[in-house]
């Protein structure tokens, strides 16, 4: 049982690897920061969290890191943390209650003050019920983020975050 905890870990991430990956690149394509970045006016800045919603699957969920580069064959247990340099990998950490689809929870990124809205990406792997882990390294520049975590159209979590240089 326990590998194949270990095999979903790893799953977990390589998928957030891709999606910081994107979300790098977006930061690679923007204009110079004497922009003003767009505000969002859409109606999940107005959300607030669904709590009964999180209750039902979710005892926990926070985020925490990883040291960027691991050493072949180590197995980093993530720390808990809202802090983050350009050397750690940035990991959404939780107990499920019960098993969720792949595809049914989605990541939004957003900057924070003012918030605009950065990237989102699709959970694409089933969450068994237990403990999970999945890490990434996040291409973000320091700054003040929040995670929103979402099930459907249901905003299940807000997870602030900071890296700093």
């Amino acid at each position: 049982m326990k590998t194949q905890h270990w095999i979903y870990l790893l799953i977990l991430i390589v998928i957030l690897t891709i999606i910081v990956g994107f979300f790098s690149s977006l930061f690679q394509q923007t204009t110079p920061s004497t922009s003003v970045p767009q505000q969002i006016t859409t109606t999940t800045t107005l959300q607030e969290v669904n709590q009964v919603l999180f209750d039902e699957y979710f005892s926990e969920l926070t985020t925490a890191k990883i040291p960027l580069k691991v050493q072949e064959g180590a197995e980093p247990q993530p720390v808990k943390t809202q802090t983050y340099t350009a050397e750690d990998q940035i990991c959404i950490v939780g107990k499920a209650k019960k098993d969720i689809p792949a595809n049914t929870i989605e990541t939004q990124f957003y900057s924070r003050d003012p918030e605009y809205f950065i990237g989102e990406s699709p959970f694409n792997i089933e969450i068994h019920q237990g403990a999970f882990a999945s890490c990434a390294d996040s291409g973000l520049p320091s700054g003040k983020y929040n995670l929103k975590i979402f099930m459907g159209d249901s905003l299940i979590s807000v997870l602030p975050f900071d890296v700093t240089e």
